[in-house]
Order: C-alpha cells, then structure tokens, then sequence
C-alpha cells in the first residue's frame, strides 16, 4: 500500500510539472504517418527552395544603348539548370518593364532582351533584373550615379557596349551585384552580344590621371582636360598615340605625350558634350580603362575649373564630384590647365590672378608671397559675379587651346 502511494505522488508530481496528465502509451500509427508526412513536406520545401536558389545565378553581362533610347541586354545563366524568366523584369531608376512570357536561358547559355526607351537617363542611372520573387538578381550603377561608365549611343558609325568584366562565364564567376561597378564594367568598342565578352579589366589608377577639368560656364573658353604623370606614376613621357577619352556622348582618339612628371592640355571636342554628360574616362591603347573624373554637382556657382590639390592626389574611381575627392583633394580651382594646380606649391583658388605670366599692374608677377598667405599674385578678383577670373589672366590658357569653339 504504501509503494503505491508512492508511485501515485511521484505520477502526480510529474503530471503537475509538465501541466498536464504523464502519458506513456505509444502513438498511434496514425499520427506517425502525420509527422512523417510533415517531415516530408518540410523536405521537400527545403529541397524547392534549393532549386530556387541553384536557377537564380542570372547576370547582366552587356548592354548596348540606341539612339531612341532603347537599351539590348544581354543575360547570362550561371546556373546548371534551364530558367524560364517569365514573372522577370527589368528594373530602372526611372521605371520597370517585364520580360517577354516564356523567355528561357539554357544553362550556361546566353539571351539578349530589349528594353523600350524611356527608362534610361543617358548621363547616367540604375539597370537591374528582378526575379518573380521580386529579389534584385543583378544591377549595374553607371555614369554620374555609379562606377561604370555610360557608354554613348550606338549608330551606323559607332558600335559600342557596356560589358562586365571578366565576362559573367568566366571562372571564378565575378560577383553579381557589386558594391564597386567600376571595377567590374568596361567600355567595349567591339562588342559581343550572344557571345562571351572580350573587353579587358579596368586597371583605376593604374598610371596616367586626369588632373583638371576646364569647362567654362560661360563658354569663353574650351572644354579641356589635363592629362598628368605626376612623379609616382609610370606614365610620365607617355605617348597617347591609341589612347582615347569618352563619355555619355561619344568617345575622342588622343594624341601628343605626356612629359615626364608633367601635365598635357587635351581640347575636348563638342561632340562629347562635357558640360551636359559631366563625366570623361580615359582608356589606353589596349582598352584598358585606367582613370575616370567627374564634374557632376559641384558647387554652384561653378568656377571655371576644377582639380586635383596637390596634383594626381584625388581618387581614380570617381563618378560624381564626392567621389572624386569633391572638397577634399578635388577642388574648386584657378585655372591652370596645361600645368601644375599649384605652380609656387599652393593650389590657388578660383579668382586669384596667379598667372605666371602677368605683371604687377595685372595682378602679381607669380612669383613669391604677395602678403595673405598665397604664393601667386594678386588678390582674387571680384569683378565677376562668379569670382572666375577670365580676359586677362587666361591668355596663358588661351595660347594653349586656342579660341574659343562656338
């Protein structure tokens, strides 16, 4: 009797902590089908997703811009198994567009799809491809919005690309989605859509930069550039015979040559249309894109010229003023385009009559310190309402580019 009290508190303390009456009787067979059969189901969402997430390897691999403003887009599946992007679409800043129904890449293969104008900015923007998950599968950020550039129109006469690169096929994969376009996107002068890309890695800073920006907003003076090959670099005596610059507008063959540690004016040529595409990349005779340097939203109102202080010192992966350095090393400027940003080593700004060249009556001789801290001559000039310092102390500049292109 008492052994039975026992085992009767030692049931009851059990049932009272777990809340409810100790059960030791088997399960039915029943409920073991039930957990196999939710066993099984769980299995299989597991091995579903497994498949979703195997087809999902699609990259852009080459785009290709018409003059109406449509965009070919090639894709690339990396994966081992055939998707079919119906539900997919095309995803801009400006808007989306869908992916035409049964619209099927084999593995490893290749498609190209066109997106109607209308969602792309010439100067600049966001292209990515959303699954029917609404996941972002790939996106490139070009222009004055991202690290690529943005390749211009092509016509009868000009036939180029923005291509990944390595090429999406390539073993190891390059990354989808990458936090550093630049490096990942090339211009391609030949392109390949359908095919593997062949255009070659970009190499930022490699040797040659891009020193100075001359775009006048009151076009009283040619847009330039400055070429330099500061000491540090291996570009300097630099033949630009092969070399080219280009922007959102078109591209410009180069020539003449760098000076050892020296700097070279370079006339850009209206077609590029610098002041309305505020971006220019420089590419080597291999098609190697090596710097890249942008104008787009510095300071208003916006002086003549803008540069690297000290010389060569601003990044080479630059797509918008912040990015290049803007109020760091990339600076508001006077114009010096041709030469050193800091002829007496300091880097003069916008309105500072600091022509070498000049005389006392014209603002300073250029040489020594005229009293305020600046090595130069003269004070900066308020006569215009821009404080940019134009007639007299450019005629040096002048001499270089020639006159003016209306």
């Amino acid at each position: 009797m008492l052994q039975r009290r026992e085992t009767q508190r030692t049931q009851a303390g059990l049932s009272s902590q777990t809340g409810r009456r100790a059960q030791f009787r088997p399960q039915p067979r029943s409920c073991r089908f039930l957990g196999m059969a939710r066993v099984s189901l769980f299995s299989l969402l597991l091995f579903l997703c497994g498949l979703d997430t195997a087809r999902s390897e699609v990259y852009l691999n080459e785009l290709v811009w018409t003059p109406t403003g449509a965009v070919y887009i090639e894709l690339y599946n990396d994966a081992e198994t055939q998707v079919d992007l119906s539900g997919w679409r095309i995803e801009t800043n400006l808007g989306s567009q869908p992916i035409p129904q049964n619209t099927v890449i084999e593995p490893d293969g290749r498609t190209v799809i066109a997106s109607t104008g209308g969602l792309h900015q010439p100067i600049g923007g966001m292209l990515g491809i959303i699954d029917d998950l609404d996941r972002m599968q790939d996106r490139v950020r070009y222009g004055v919005f991202g690290g690529a550039p943005a390749p211009p129109p092509s016509t009868g006469l000009l036939f180029v690309s923005l291509a990944r690169s390595p090429d999406a096929g390539s073993d190891p994969s390059p990354p989808r989605v990458p936090n550093a376009d630049g490096l990942f996107w090339s211009l391609d002068l030949t392109p390949t859509p359908g095919t593997p890309n062949d255009v070659p890695n970009p190499d930022l800073g490699r040797d040659l930069c891009i020193n100075e920006i001359l775009q006048d907003p009151y076009a009283t003076l040619p847009t330039a550039i400055e070429i330099c090959g500061p000491s540090g670099f291996m570009g300097g005596g630099t033949d630009l015979t092969g070399w080219y610059i280009a922007t959102a507008a078109g591209i410009q063959p180069l020539s003449g040559v760098v000076p050892t540690s020296g700097f070279l004016a370079i006339t850009v040529d209206p077609s590029l249309a610098l002041g309305d595409t505020y971006r220019v990349d420089l590419y080597d005779p291999r098609g190697v894109r090596v710097y890249q340097k942008s104008i787009y939203g510095v300071p208003t109102p916006q002086s003549v010229s803008h540069g690297d202080c000290p010389d060569g010192s601003a990044p080479p992966d630059g797509y918008d003023y912040v990015t290049c350095g803007g109020g760091v090393d990339f600076l508001p400027l006077a114009n010096t385009i041709g030469s050193s940003n800091a002829p007496n080593g300091v880097c003069l700004p916008p309105g500072y009559g600091g022509d070498p060249d000049r005389t006392d009556e014209e603002g300073g001789s250029g040489e020594g310190d005229d009293g305020d801290g600046h090595s130069g001559g003269g004070e900066p000039r308020g006569d215009d309402p821009s404080g940019i310092v134009r007639e007299e102390s450019w005629g040096k500049v002048k001499a270089i580019l020639g006159t003016p292109r209306r």
